[in-house]
């Protein structure tokens, strides 16, 4: 019996400690779905959490710029955490993760998410990037949403999604 309880409460514990586990950060994610793409332009990694001065620091200007309109979308206000990687020349590779408050702000972040893809296709339209632009993913999983300009976005929104677990 005392084996018992002692496998048990050990048991129990480890249960705990997976189920407690704090949420990967955007850049961990981010950086799965980086390595998933061998062909990768050179870019930079913007993080939420970067300081102003700091290497990946982003202001809101930039993200008005991206996913907005010249203003910064409302939606930012439902966003813990992001990392965006962005090609350092003139072209639209794009990788993103945004860590949502809830799966339901997840919803939301997507459409603008999926707003900031399809001003890309209209700006690359009849360019060598048609293609590339073209077949972007985003996707929702739980409370993470995932974007991949890139030359194989399936991989690299499975790359993100194994990161997320």
């Amino acid at each position: 019996m005392k084996h018992f309880c002692r496998f048990f409460f050990l048991s129990f514990f480890s249960l705990c400690l997976i189920a407690c586990r704090a949420p990967a950060q955007a850049s961990e994610i981010l950086h799965a779905m980086i390595d998933s793409q061998p062909n990768l332009p050179a870019g930079t990694t913007y993080r939420k959490d970067a300081s102003l001065g700091e290497d990946g620091h982003v202001d809101n200007e930039l993200l008005s710029v991206l996913y907005g309109n010249g203003t910064l979308p409302p939606e930012f206000e439902f966003i813990n955490d992001f990392a965006i990687h962005l090609s350092s020349f003139a072209e639209p590779y794009e990788l993103a993760v945004f860590h949502c408050v809830s799966e339901r702000d997840a919803y939301d972040v997507a459409r603008m998410c999926l707003k900031r893809t399809q001003r890309l296709a209209i700006s690359c339209r009849e360019t060598e990037f048609t293609t590339l632009v073209d077949n972007a993913q985003v996707t929702i999983r739980g409370k993470y949403v995932l974007i991949a300009v890139c030359d194989d976005p399936q991989s690299a929104i499975e790359a993100g999604q194994r990161a997320s677990r």
